[in-house]
């Protein structure tokens, strides 16, 4: 089950939209959620603990070894491809560098990290200091007709490079809680991955 909330208490159903590329999602057409501070929930019960229920086809990202270890042992969720799409509508409406290389950061709220030169209890002190330091999750987000990855939030900064390591280029990340035993991405709080060292999140 998964729904978009408004902060009016209203919901808004987003259509799903094929975005195969981070660059191609600056280009598409506005997905309409302006305004809207967009939660996307997903039951817990219906979160995949493997990928063996997924085609082929819908595991490229997540199909690898070390994750498949951290969904066996549970220190990772699949999270369904209709979630992703919502994430990626969300990104579609923010600000982008020509071209859509990334987010243009001049226009949010950005705090970096460039994440060798910290150690591990400084990554997390650094998340805490963010908006996702608000969640108790991150969800890796690859693209939109991919499945996502949901992490502990400790654990998955210490591993984002791990996350992304069949996903190069600019990637993003979202917080995510738990309420009413549902969990729910929260879209304004993510941040951007270099793909090498460097994470910037909204704050």
């Amino acid at each position: 089950m998964s729904q978009t909330v408004c902060a009016d208490g209203g919901s808004t159903l987003t259509r799903a939209r094929d975005f195969t590329s981070i660059g191609g999602i600056a280009a598409r057409a506005r997905s309409g959620l302006t305004g809207c501070m967009a939660v996307t929930r997903w039951n817990l019960g219906s979160v995949l603990a493997d990928t063996s229920a997924l085609p082929e086809e819908l595991t490229m990202y997540i199909a690898s070894e070390h994750i498949e270890q951290w969904l066996r042992t549970g220190k990772a969720k699949v999270v369904p491809v209709a979630i992703a799409t919502r994430l990626g509508a969300y990104l579609d409406q923010l600000p982008w560098l020509h071209g859509g290389s990334g987010l243009d950061w001049s226009q949010l709220r950005g705090k970096q990290a460039v994440l060798s030169t910290l150690t591990e209890s400084q990554q997390f002190d650094w998340l805490r200091s963010t908006l996702m330091g608000h969640d108790p999750f991150l969800v890796f987000w690859y693209v939109a007709d991919q499945p996502c990855i949901a992490c502990n939030a400790e654990f998955a900064i210490s591993n984002i490079d791990q996350a992304f390591w069949k996903a190069p280029g600019k990637r993003y990340v979202f917080g995510a809680r738990v309420r009413d035993g549902l969990i729910e991405p929260v879209m304004s709080h993510f941040a951007e991955y270099d793909g090498a060292d460097t994470l910037t999140a909204t704050q």
